[in-house]
């Protein structure tokens, strides 16, 4: 029996999509680990696949049946270089974005459709962009939305598996996954672009990390027309300047504003909407300034509990005031209060015991308001 030597990167990728319960990625790069060592022993390909068929290793039918004849037909795929990865899309939902980030959007997707109607007139359709702004604002989702409109598979970039600690190996990775995205028509998603193209005037970077900036550079140049390359960043301050002018368009991605949020809510609720629209008066102070994901998380926890244990209604509540809201400062306290009152669902002792705001102050303020309107009553 010859004795085969895994390599790290080799061993790091099974490791870690092992611990994804990636199955369908950890089933093609066990076909790639099988091609690629199984050529100096057999009996390593047999064992292997032996190994995927006994049902005690697991009940996914995906890894039961990796046999030779499933090696064959996905032998096209395996040969995805390390650090990319092919992501499905198929059930992408539309990212909820404000109006000028989608229409910028829209016109990306149709200028692409349109590529040959451009082209005639010596104009080209834009092959690349930056997505920018907070974890949350539907940066990545629209990547895949975009990729579902246009029809094209999307690869996304794993940049811990692109920057090696081998001198010189990082650059060699990323060139090796440019080369591999220019071969058809996809599209190339770098999220956390900073990670490859900070600044080289950054004193505490290694030179390591400078030449893959500069690697960068000349793959986004060599881009073609055919592909369109995406990438996101939360941290624009830390971008190479030369990066930026790579770039045909930089989007910016904000959080919702309020007049999105009924729409928002609109949208996470499901048939759930009578219920959250009860608490909309609360809900558009709690989720001010949060981004989509923050919000869709809160509903979700609101739904999940209201439908496990209708009861606890207020306690599910009192939980998002204090996980979304500052309750620390004495008019945060009174501006949620009340709104609370405006629900018009609570005793004035209920919000009081929520928010820590003594009746005599919620009801010092409802008589200012009340002069403000000029209520007579």
């Amino acid at each position: 029996m010859v004795n085969i030597v895994i390599e790290k990167e080799d061993f790091y990728q099974a490791i870690r999509l092992s611990l994804k319960s990636d199955q369908d990625s950890l089933r093609l790069f066990l076909a790639k680990l099988i091609k690629k060592y199984g050529k100096s022993d057999q009996d390593f390909v047999e064992k292997i696949n032996s190994l995927l068929s006994d049902s005690k290793v697991t009940r996914s039918s995906s890894l039961r049946k990796l046999s030779t004849d499933i090696i064959n037909e996905i032998e096209d795929k395996s040969n995805i270089p390390p650090g990319l990865e092919l992501i499905d899309v198929k059930s992408s939902p539309q990212p909820i974005l404000d109006e000028r980030t989608a229409l910028t959007l829209n016109n990306v997707i149709l200028e692409r459709n349109k590529a040959r109607l451009l082209n005639e007139k010596g104009l080209t359709p834009t092959k690349s962009c930056i997505f920018v702004g907070d974890p949350g604002v539907g940066k990545s989702m629209s990547a895949l939305w975009i990729a579902k409109q246009l029809n094209l598979p999307l690869y996304r970039i794993d940049l811990a598996l692109i920057i090696s600690s081998l001198l010189g190996k990082s650059g060699v990775n990323l060139k090796e996954v440019f080369a591999f995205a220019k071969k058809a028509p996809c599209i190339l998603f770098l999220d956390e672009v900073d990670a490859i193209g900070k600044s080289r005037s950054d004193s505490s970077d290694v030179g390591e990390l400078k030449r893959l900036v500069t690697v960068a550079l000349q793959e986004i140049d060599k881009w073609p027309e055919t592909g369109l390359l995406l990438a996101a960043t939360n941290h624009p301050e830390l971008i190479d300047r030369a990066l930026w002018r790579r770039f045909d368009i930089v989007i910016q991605f904000e959080k919702p504003k309020q007049k999105a949020l009924e729409t928002i809510l609109e949208d996470f609720s499901g048939e759930d909407l009578p219920l959250i629209k009860k608490w909309h008066p609360v809900f558009s102070i709690l989720f001010e300034d949060k981004s989509y994901n923050d919000i869709q998380r809160s509903i979700n926890f609101f739904r999940k509990g209201m439908l496990l244990n209708p009861s606890t209604e207020l306690e599910l509540i009192q939980t998002l005031i204090s996980q979304n809201f500052d309750l620390s400062h004495k008019n945060s306290r009174i501006s949620i209060a009340l709104n609370l009152l405006k629900v018009n669902i609570l005793s004035q002792h209920q919000i009081s015991k929520i928010t820590g705001v003594s009746r005599d102050t919620l009801r010092k303020h409802l008589k200012q308001e009340s002069a403000l309107r000029g209520d007579t009553k």
